[in-house]
């Protein structure tokens, strides 16, 4: 059922004709923070958008967000689910198999017709930057 609604929203998704076909586990977990994201919004969406950092620092994880949507003329932010932050963090882990660098922050997009994009980056994310040279630290 999931890989049905995710069809919806996904601008990389491969259709198959065996709708059991597992997904592989990268495009699960990009499902399942979709899913979280879109879970209270009842399709009063035109876009939905969000900064999201999880950066090391001196044996210490920083997880920051900035969040988006808009409706018709209306903008607005969100709260992010404990249950979408855990995924995002299984992401960072999976994507980061097999000696691969773990990203540090990504911008991700989707609109109403579907097509999303996640943009992972690497290095200082600059919200965590802000805040580190606001407490001295760099």
């Amino acid at each position: 059922m999931l890989n049905k609604l995710f069809s919806l929203f996904s601008s990389n998704n491969k259709k198959t004709d065996d709708e059991t076909t597992p997904l592989p586990t990268v495009a699960k977990l990009q499902e399942k923070i979709i899913s979280e994201l879109l879970y209270d919004f009842n399709n009063q969406w035109n876009e939905i958008t969000l900064h999201f950092e999880y950066f090391k620092w001196k044996d210490n994880y920083f997880k920051k967000y900035l969040s988006g949507y808009k409706f018709n003329n209306t903008e607005g932010q969100y709260t992010l689910n404990i249950e979408a932050i855990d995924a995002i963090v299984e992401l960072n882990n999976e994507m980061s198999k097999n000696g691969n660098e773990k990203w540090t922050w990504f911008e991700f997009k989707l609109d109403s017709t579907g097509k999303y994009n996640f943009d992972f980056k690497y290095g200082m994310p600059p919200l965590t930057k802000e805040m580190l040279e606001g407490a001295g630290e760099i």
